[in-house]
């Protein structure tokens, strides 16, 4: 596990609001963090929670996922379309 991976594990298990988790990853995604690369850590997360059977937190992974790829309510998808 790269440590990446590990500080996103802590911090889905730290999580307690799906709005937590989503300033969370806004703050990755500010500190410069590519979408892409949060979404195959977020994968490889919910693949070990998963196998250790710790579903709460296998689901909060999904919820990243999909504020990540647009499969959320309009407005909470990261990163957000600019205003132009």
């Amino acid at each position: 596990m790269t440590v990446l991976e590990h500080n996103v594990e802590v911090a889905l298990e730290s999580a307690d609001t799906v709005e937590w988790l989503h300033a969370y990853l806004r703050g990755m995604l500010d500190s410069g963090r590519e979408r892409e690369e949060l979404l195959g850590v977020l994968e490889n997360v919910h693949a070990h929670f998963r196998e250790q059977g710790q579903e709460q937190f296998a689901d909060f992974a999904l919820d990243g996922m999909d504020f990540l790829t647009g499969w959320c309510a309009p407005g909470m998808t990261l990163p957000a379309p600019s205003a132009a």
